[in-house]
Parts: C-alpha cells; sequence; structure tokens
C-alpha cells in the first residue's frame, strides 16, 4: 500500500485520488483476510488433508480384500471406495474394521452394492452419495 500510495504521490497525484486508492486497498487487504479466517477455521472445508484417513485404509487392510478405488471429501469427510474381493464374507469384515478406526469416525455410507460380475470375483463399492453426484458431474 505504502509504495503504491509513494508511486501516486510521485505522479502528483490528488489527495482525493489517493485517499480513494488506500481506501479501496484497505477493503481488498481485509477482504483475504476474512478469507484466510475462513480457512483456517475449516468452514471450507477439512484442514487435515488425506493422510490420516488415508493412513487408516492402510492400517485396516483385509487378507483376501483389495481396494481399487479410492475418493475422499476434503470438504464434508466423505468417502466412496471400491474393491473387489473372491470370498464374499470378508466385506463385512472390513467395513467392520473400518468403522473402528478413530480416525474414520462419521464417515458415512449411504450406498452400498455388491456383485458379483463372473463366477469368481466380488465387486463391490461404498460410498456417499454426495461423492457420488460429484463424479457424475465431472
Amino acid at each position: 500500500m505504502l509504495a503504491t500510495t509513494g508511486e501516486l504521490q510521485a505522479a502528483r497525484a490528488k489527495p482525493v485520488s489517493i485517499d480513494a486508492h488506500i481506501a479501496q486497498l484497505t477493503a481488498a487487504v481485509a477482504e483475504r483476510d476474512h478469507a484466510l479466517t475462513i480457512l483456517q477455521a475449516g468452514a471450507a472445508g477439512q484442514t487435515t488433508g488425506f493422510a490420516p484417513r488415508l493412513e487408516a485404509l492402510a492400517r485396516r487392510h483385509v487378507e483376501g480384500l483389495w481396494i481399487d478405488r479410492v475418493m475422499l471429501s476434503g470438504i464434508n469427510g466423505s468417502m466412496s471406495l471400491s474393491g473387489a474381493t473372491l470370498n464374499p464374507d470378508i466385506v463385512p469384515v472390513y467395513l467392520d474394521s473400518l468403522a473402528r478406526d478413530a480416525v474414520l469416525t462419521g464417515t458415512r455410507f449411504d450406498e452400498f452394492v455388491i456383485e458379483r460380475p463372473d463366477d469368481k470375483v466380488i465387486r463391490f463399492r461404498a460410498g456417499s452419495t454426495a461423492l457420488a453426484s460429484t463424479e457424475a458431474a465431472t
């Protein structure tokens, strides 16, 4: 602000123009400070990043089940995942293990699908309908 004010004075700008420019710059700084405060408070999304949730998924490995897709929301903590297994009985075991991880507390799956596209592999997906609508839009 001082540099710009100095430039205006050097150019022999009128004091009214200088005051108006200072008011404009002061308002812009206030807007940015307000936006920064909102972001730091977490109102615009999670501030912890994705690493804790990815670590929780890694900790909850179940032998014989593999995940081939993970979607994480940074806004509301929702998550969607899909994968496959040869044993359909371990899918509920896996989802139960996720529910017991403190990092994933509050994660909600609005949708759960399990299907057998062929005689061997069982496909499953669980997720938030909010993420499903976001994915369909992209």
